[in-house]
This record gives structure tokens, C-alpha cells and sequence, in this order.
């Protein structure tokens, strides 16, 4: 699959959706059917790329307008619900995408060409939107490591993210790359890694419940 197209999804994708999230995620972190309807029926924006029979997709990208500033911690959310699960905002305070979802299928990730097709896409489309800026809450699997997921645990990473926990020392934006995850986003979009947040998603274990708030200014 070389030419990749795209598509925004409606609530007549639903399987497909769910099919694809079945695939991408650890059980833990899977959305439920209702709750993806119901993000549907706020108005995310959720792009798609089909397979080439066209009869499943094989990735996906999940966002909605929200507002932001990189230095107004207090205002920004502080669980995965208040960042994902809340209205698409049309209101002209809306200046930012928050981006909570991308979903690869396995037999689709070589490489990364999917992904990074993706998470560009958003961008255009966030920019075309008249969005300032893109935001992603960062998955750090390597925090602890995922057999399931083969994701191997990065005792430096750890260390680093534990320190500026206890120590309350921010890490340096060339640490945040000892994460693979991280470290893919860094490479596609260069973003800045802003805020670390422990608690974010609770249930994802390997992560520690840990998100690394990124963003870039478009």
C-alpha cells in the first residue's frame, strides 16, 4: 500500500472503528463502542486511511478543538476524560487540536509511513481550521516496559521521569527521546515536550499512568 488516502469517519464507520481499535490497543486502553459514538456526536475529527479493497481501515487519528496556552499549566486537563472525552469547541476561543488517538494496525507498521501520513494530516487539517497549535498527550510505554506489547522497559527513562517526580527537576527535551514513542513523535513533527503529568490514564500500566504533554506551534 504506496498512495494513501484519507478519510473523515462518521458514526456509519462504527465496525471499522472498532475493529481497528480491537487491533491497536492493549486491552486496557480499547474505547468502548459507546463512548467513540458519543465522540462522533460532539463533532471529533477522526481521519481514517483505508485499506486499498477499501473494506477496513488500517489507521486512524483522533482530535477536537479545544484552547491552550503553553503557559497556563492549571487550565490544561489533567485526566485523559478532560482531554479526550469532552465537546469539539467551535467557539472562536478554540485556537488549538488536541490529538488523543492514533491507532495503527499491526500488519500495517513498518516503518512508521501510516502514522507519520497521519499525525501530518491532523496538522493540515488543524491548520486549515485556524488552529495555532497541535497538542498530543505523549505515551510513554517504555516507562515500564510491555512484554505484550514488546516494548522494552528503559531504566534511564524511568529514572529521569522519577527524579523530576520526587525532585521536581524538568527533564531535558533530549531525555524525553529515550522513550520510542517519543521519540517517533520528536522525529515527525519536532515537537516540545511541556508538561509531565502522572495520573493522567491510570489503567495504562507500562506507561505509569504517565503522559508527556507535547505540542508545536503551527
Amino acid at each position: 500500500m504506496k498512495n494513501f488516502i484519507v478519510l473523515q469517519a462518521n458514526k456509519l464507520d462504527i465496525d471499522k472503528l472498532m475493529e481497528l481499535e480491537r487491533k491497536s490497543w492493549i486491552p486496557e486502553l480499547q474505547v468502548s463502542r459507546k463512548i467513540t459514538l458519543k465522540r462522533l456526536e460532539m463533532g471529533h475529527i477522526v481521519l481514517c486511511v483505508p485499506d486499498s479493497n477499501d473494506d477496513k481501515f488500517v489507521g486512524k487519528i483522533c482530535f477536537r478543538h479545544s484552547n491552550f496556552s503553553p503557559d497556563d499549566f492549571n487550565s490544561f486537563p489533567k485526566t485523559f476524560d478532560r482531554f479526550a472525552n469532552q465537546s469539539h469547541d467551535l467557539s472562536h476561543n478554540a485556537n488549538t487540536a488536541f490529538i488523543y488517538d492514533l491507532d495503527i494496525d499491526p500488519g500495517h507498521r513498518g516503518g512508521g509511513k501510516i502514522a507519520s501520513f497521519l499525525i501530518k494530516k491532523s496538522i493540515e487539517r488543524a491548520k486549515k481550521d485556524g488552529c495555532k497549535y497541535v497538542v498530543g498527550d505523549g505515551r510513554c510505554p517504555s516507562y515500564n516496559g510491555s512484554k505484550r506489547e514488546r516494548i522494552k522497559k528503559s531504566l534511564g527513562f524511568k529514572k529521569i521521569i522519577d527524579a523530576y517526580l520526587k525532585e521536581g527537576k524538568f527533564p531535558k527535551q533530549k531525555d524525553f527521546l529515550l522513550d520510542p514513542i517519543l521519540a517517533f513523535y520528536y522525529r515527525i513533527v519536532h515537537c516540545k515536550f511541556l508538561w509531565v503529568i502522572p495520573g493522567f490514564i491510570p489503567k495504562d500500566k507500562p506507561a505509569g499512568g504517565i503522559r508527556v504533554i507535547a505540542y508545536k506551534e503551527i
